[in-house]
């Protein structure tokens, strides 16, 4: 997806689980209204649904990161779970403009990755997602 607003945050997860055998899911500049509550609000019972199943690449560009990581993660990014597991590996991770507050999920689900992440790129933002040339890899 590329260059999309979202009326909420649930029609985004809404129209991206229905495609159950993705393989590679990119996030390029998509955002949603703020109105829409983030995923770590909701209860673990009410969780939206999870990872497509076959999802082996996953790339997030200049697009909100903590709330798709844990509504795709979920339970896998809680550092204090050890038996975090995946339903399936992911071999490429690629998140070109993470800000400093995006650093802990990421080393959260990096720890849960580590044994099945054949590709990983990372760049850090110093300001926001509007200043992109503040990038540095």
């Amino acid at each position: 997806m590329d260059y999309f607003r979202f009326p909420s945050f649930s029609v985004l997860v809404t129209a991206t689980a229905g495609f159950t055998m993705l393989e590679d899911l990119s996030f390029d500049n998509v955002t949603w209204e703020l109105a829409d509550p983030p995923p770590l609000t909701l209860a673990p019972t009410d969780r939206m649904p999870m990872i497509p199943r076959h999802l082996q690449r996953l790339h997030i560009r200049s697009s909100p990161i903590n709330p798709l990581l844990n509504w795709l993660f979920g339970h896998t990014v809680d550092p204090m779970d050890s038996q975090a597991a995946l339903p399936q590996p992911i071999h490429t991770l690629i998140l070109p403009d993470l800000l400093p507050n995006d650093i802990y999920i990421v080393g959260c689900l990096l720890r849960t990755l580590e044994s099945t992440l054949r590709h990983f790129e990372v760049g850090f933002l110093v300001h926001n997602y509007d200043n992109s040339d503040m990038r540095s890899k």
